[in-house]
């Protein structure tokens, strides 16, 4: 889950890079974890995302995770 809430904010966010988005989603004592969690994982945003962050992340960045975000992009897993 982590890589692909990072693949979704790189692809679907402007204006701000994924760590930025990520910052911007949690509260004060979430995000000093994330930072900490990113030092410690040598930059690897994926890695330094909490389990228990996701719910905040999607939510803020809804948008970036709405399905017309994910029309008929090469690569994109298309079902029927």
């Amino acid at each position: 889950m982590r890589p692909f809430i990072v693949r979704t904010l790189k692809a679907n966010v402007r204006g701000a890079t994924v760590e930025e988005a990520i910052r911007q989603s949690l509260n004060d004592r979430s995000r000093d974890q994330f930072d900490r969690n990113l030092k410690a994982n040598g930059g690897n945003a994926a890695d330094a995302i909490d389990v228990n962050d996701f719910p905040h992340i999607v939510q803020r960045n809804r948008s970036a995770f709405s399905a017309s975000s994910w029309r008929c992009r090469p690569g994109a897993s298309g079902g029927g």
